[in-house]
Parts: structure tokens; C-alpha cells; sequence
């Protein structure tokens, strides 16, 4: 609606939104995450230095700072009230849906837990709190020993697994973008442009840099013309409405391409191309993706810079592109 009205003929703007081709997927090292920026506790958390873990442990011991947490993990999720009411509209203000089945771990020290939801997590330590014997892995039970028996509900677990692993609990939350069919017609709506990746601003929280990919992906499921008009969505719309003589296949211009498998392309998988992997150039570890041979080939002015195999010696050896200017 904003987009439309500022497009419209009485105020005649050149308006666009950006729309994700992936959903919006934030990885987070215990309590160091984006999703802390928008909660006051939270915050308390990630305003300490990285590796500040005895400062972190002091916050989360504070009985004061576990009963306020408790207090809005679980405001609005029962009774009679406005916030229980946004809470069943999906409107809550919120920085989660502080619902442990939305939470699951990526990487643990505990390793039979990949994959799995925190609220798969808490249902066996509630179960290990009835019969210690009934926990197999000596590893989790060793984890719920350490957490104690003192938790309360569901929201003093989340706490208690960020006091217990720190930053060696690594967690994802879906936080938009949770429909497929919503997505595409984001992606295909003429007052917006797809777009949008945070990742590079967020090493080790974000990887949807194959966002371009994935969009190809949506428009090739639909039809060999749906992946034809997102390829233009890619390429000629935006350089069209950025003012930039690119992104056609005139005669004369330069030859900027990118070969893809289309049988390879169809069986994509972007979430499974996540990988964390430790980065020599940027000496840390970071969250990337990794096709496997659906980019088969990419030019730039004419000079393959990308094969099936890798890189070419052209790759960061010559000046191949150039600045884009705005006409």
C-alpha cells in the first residue's frame, strides 16, 4: 500500500520494495544474535564483550534478570488480555515467537542434537527430572545435571542452556518469510524487486548469498516462462530502474553471463547449502553457501571467471568489470 501510493499518479515517485528469495533464517551463538537487538533483556547480553563469558554467566545467575525474562517469555500466551489476543493474531511485538518448537540447533558440543528443537530438548530434561535413568546420552544428562533441577518452564530452560554452553550452542529462527507461496508472489510483485541479503553484514548469523539462485529456483518450478520473466526480474528491472545501460543481451553488449544446469537448478536445495566453514581471509568462521554444479559457468565482459571446478586464473588477476554509473 505504502509502495502504491508513492508510485501513484498524484505523487509520481519511482518506488521499490526488495523482497528475500529465502526464508530469513538468523543463526545465533547462544545469546549473541541479531534477534537480541530487539529485546531490552536480551540486549543486556550481547552489550557484553564477545568473549566475555563470566559477564554473560553474571546476567543470566541474576535472579532479578530470570524472573523479568520469565515475565515476558511468557506475556500474553494465556488469559484474557490484548497481548494474548495479538499473540493469537500473530501481531505480538515480541523479538521471538518464544516457542522452544521454532528453536533448533545447528551445531553442539552435545552432537546428537543437531537438528533438533530446543522444545525436543526440554520435554527430555522435564522427563530426566522424573527418571534420571531414563536419559541414554551421557553427554545430555551430564548437560541437565550441570543446568540443575531449579527450571521452571520452558522460558528459565532457554536461559538455562545459554548459561550452560554460551557460545557453543549454536541455534536458528525462521523470523520471516516462513511461506513459500507468499515468498514467490513477493518476488513477482511489480512494486518490488527481489533483492535483500544481509548476509555479508552478518557472517555468522545469515547465508542466503545464493538468494539470486533460489529466486531462479521459484521461477523455474513454475514454468520455462516463469524463469525467464524472474531471470528479468534479476537482471533488465532493476538496471532499468537504477538507470544502468546493463542486464540485456543487445548486440554490443558486454558479455556478462552466468551458465546454469537447469536439471541441477530444479533439485536445489538452499538450505542445505549452509555451511559454516572457517574463512582464511577473514580469519573466523563464517556461514556461506555452497552450490554443487548448478552454476556451471560465470563471464564477466566476455572472460570466464567461474567453472563447475572453481575459479579461473582470470579471477581477481584482471580487471574484468568495471563501475556502474547511472545515466
Amino acid at each position: 500500500m505504502f509502495a502504491n501510493l508513492l508510485n501513484s499518479k498524484a505523487l509520481n515517485g519511482r518506488f521499490r520494495m526488495q523482497a528475500l528469495a529465502a526464508p530469513f533464517r538468523i543463526y545465533s551463538e547462544g545469546a549473541v544474535s541479531p534477534l537480541a537487538e530487539a529485546n531490552p533483556l536480551m540486549r543486556r547480553l550481547i552489550e557484553t564483550e564477545l568473549e566475555d563469558c563470566a559477564a554473560r554467566q553474571r546476567i543470566l545467575s541474576d535472579p532479578e534478570f530470570i524472573e523479568a525474562f520469565r515475565e515476558m517469555w511468557n506475556r500474553g500466551k494465556s488469559g484474557f488480555s490484548v497481548g494474548h489476543l495479538r499473540r493469537l493474531l500473530r501481531m505480538e511485538n515480541e523479538f521471538l515467537t518464544r516457542d522452544l518448537n521454532d528453536m533448533v540447533i545447528y551445531r553442539s558440543t552435545i552432537q546428537n542434537w543437531s537438528g533438533q528443537s530446543m522444545a525436543q530438548l526440554y520435554q527430555r530434561y522435564q522427563a530426566w527430572l522424573a527418571h534420571r535413568d531414563c536419559i541414554d546420552d551421557a553427554e545430555e544428562a551430564r548437560a541437565f545435571a550441570a543446568m540443575g533441577q531449579g527450571i521452571r518452564d520452558d522460558g528459565e530452560f532457554f536461559l538455562g542452556l545459554l548459561r550452560h554452553f554460551d557460545r557453543d550452542l549454536h541455534w536458528y529462527y525462521v523470523a520471516a518469510n516462513k511461506d513459500p507461496e507468499v515468498v514467490k508472489k513477493l518476488l513477482l510483485h511489480p512494486r518490488l524487486l527481489p533483492g535483500f541479503n544481509d548476509s555479508g553484514a552478518h557472517v555468522t548469523n545469515m547465508a542466503f548469498f545464493d538468494g539470486n539462485l533460489r529466486a531462479l529456483k521459484i521461477g523455474l518450478e513454475d514454468s520455462e516462462h516463469g524463469f525467464s520473466h524472474m531471470l528479468k526480474r534479476l537482471t533488465r528491472e532493476p538496471a532499468e530502474f537504477f538507470g544502468l545501460d546493463v542486464g540485456g543481451l543487445e548486440v554490443g553488449d558486454r558479455a556478462d553471463l552466468v551458465l546454469f544446469d537447469p536439471r541441477r537448478l530444479s533439485t536445489y536445495d538452499g538450505e542445505a547449502s549452509v555451511q559454516y566453514t572457517y574463512r582464511e581471509s577473514f580469519d573466523c568462521h563464517q556461514l556461506v553457501n555452497r552450490n554443487n554444479g548448478e552454476v556451471q559457468g560465470v563471464f564477466v565482459n566476455g572472460e570466464q571467471i567461474w567453472t563447475e571446478q572453481g575459479p579461473t586464473s582470470a579471477l581477481g588477476k584482471q580487471r574484468l568489470g568495471r563501475a556502474l554509473k547511472a545515466s
